[in-house]
Order: structure tokens, then C-alpha cells, then sequence
């Protein structure tokens, strides 16, 4: 049994009135879905789960076929308490938040003179940048990759599909590191 069987169980378990269907992955690798109907005030909660990246979880909206899970989560566990708090609360998932560039150097451990001299600029360069409204792809590549991090950018088309932009056509290498 995996770990999106064992999930399946333990909500058919401990919620026996809603109805729940596993959808097997079609591939050996593939995606397992586990949609759990909450009646017909609240959209389903849907589960993705893959072998090599763990529980996405979401409660889409007519709007949102095709898009990527709200929230991950690594294991059974951590799934199931999402799942549980989503039901019994009446809730939604929520999909991850945009965050200011000085939130994602301090979560990368760093103070802005720390990154400046990762980067080779001034303190005071890092900060004009952290407080700018509008900077070009590359001052955000050095940034991200001063940070030892890296770059990708996804475009959501129309009609749902994602596509990753080729950041090589502005000069950046999305894997840069310093």
C-alpha cells in the first residue's frame, strides 16, 4: 500500500459520510489523485500525490483545472492533518503567498550586508533594491543567485497549462550560483 492508499483509509475512516475516490497514477511515476466531495456548499479537496515529491493539496474552484496544488506537504501525516483541519473547519487550501525580496534573504539566513558581500556591492545597494518597485530580470537573477539559489519563471496561460520561461533569451542562467 503507499502513502496516498494509507491516506485514503485513514479519511474514509475517520469521515465515513463523505464520499471519497482514488484515482491511480497512470505511470509508474505518475500522479495518484484522492478527491474528497464535501458536499455541494464547499468544493472538494483534492490530493495529488507523487512518489518523489509528496501530498499537494488543494480545494479548486471551477476556474483552477490544470493548476498546480496549493499546498505540499511530505508525508501521510502532515497530509492527513491538513485534510482533517480543511474538513472540519469548512475551509479552503491556500495557495502559497507572494513574499518582498528582504523576507526571502532573511529566510535564507542572510542580513543585507551578508548578501552585499556575497554579491560584491555595497549594503546600500541591496538595500535600494529590496526597496524598489520595479527591477530588471537580471539584478533579480544576481540577487537570487547571490542568495546560492535559483531562478525560474512559469507562465500561466490562459487556458491553464504552465510554461517555463527561457531566461537564457535575457542573458540569465536560472541556475546561476555565487
Amino acid at each position: 500500500m503507499n502513502p496516498i492508499q494509507e491516506l485514503e483509509q485513514q479519511i474514509r475512516s475517520w469521515f465515513p459520510d463523505l464520499e471519497v475516490e482514488l484515482d491511480a497514477a497512470e505511470a509508474a511515476r505518475g500522479s495518484w489523485f484522492l478527491d474528497v466531495q464535501r458536499g455541494e456548499d464547499f468544493p472538494p479537496v483534492v490530493i495529488e500525490w507523487r512518489s518523489d515529491l509528496g501530498f499537494g493539496i488543494s480545494t479548486p474552484d471551477g476556474n483552477d483545472i490544470g493548476m498546480k496544488p496549493d499546498e505540499l506537504y511530505p508525508d501521510v501525516n502532515t497530509a492527513f492533518d491538513r485534510v482533517c483541519g480543511i474538513v472540519v473547519g469548512k475551509s479552503h487550501s491556500a495557495p502559497p503567498t507572494a513574499i518582498k525580496l528582504a523576507e526571502l534573504r532573511a529566510r535564507a539566513g542572510f542580513t543585507q550586508a551578508e548578501l552585499a558581500a556575497r554579491a560584491g556591492v555595497k549594503q546600500a545597494n541591496i538595500s535600494r533594491i529590496e526597496g524598489r518597485e520595479d527591477i530588471r530580470l537580471s539584478t533579480l537573477a544576481n540577487f537570487v543567485a547571490a542568495l546560492g539559489a535559483q531562478m525560474a519563471i512559469t507562465v500561466t496561460l490562459p487556458n491553464g497549462s504552465t510554461v517555463p520561461l527561457d531566461l537564457s533569451q535575457f542573458g540569465i542562467e536560472a541556475t546561476a550560483q555565487s
